[in-house]
């Protein structure tokens, strides 16, 4: 399928998001306010696809992919919400390969988003009383050391 025909509202994208947009709903029942979430990253993809030179939907490749979601990331979303684009990326090209619009999913190459987690503290035992060697449980006297990060 050729994205240029995609993204200027030819036809073929028509009957491309009311394929998917059907799936959606039929084989994973999920709302209209979700499958117009879906729709609206896939057509920013492809948008984004085509300022990139693709020209097929089978040309989109990994390299296109982080290019979007980088774009994605870097646009005004919430934490919570970071790693969605990804996720419907996924389920589009999942599709896209099942039903053979595309020959190979580019997104099984793709890691998972994963917010930057606060350091938590590493504990140092002290020696027991009774003895020199560090206990093997946390007792409760210990403290909490510096981390590698530098934080406590």
């Amino acid at each position: 399928m050729n994205l240029a025909e995609i993204t200027t509202g030819a036809p073929s994208r028509a009957l491309l998001c009311s394929d998917f947009a059907l799936h959606l709903r039929a084989q994973r029942g999920v709302s209209d306010h979700t499958v117009r979430a879906y729709l609206g990253d896939v057509d920013h993809l492809l948008d984004h696809a085509v300022r990139h030179g693709v020209t097929r939907v089978d040309e989109i490749d990994i390299t296109v992919l982080r290019g979007w979601l980088a774009a994605m990331a870097n646009a005004d979303r919430s934490r919570a919400h970071a790693g969605a684009p990804g996720g419907r990326a996924r389920t589009f090209f999942r599709w896209a390969t099942h039903t053979s619009r595309v020959a190979t999913d580019p997104t099984l190459r793709l890691g998972t988003a994963r917010a930057a987690a606060p350091c938590r503290p590493c504990w140092r035992s002290s020696p027991s009383p009774a003895s020199s060697t560090p206990r093997v449980s946390v007792p409760p006297t210990a403290t909490p050391s510096t981390c590698a990060t530098g934080r406590p």
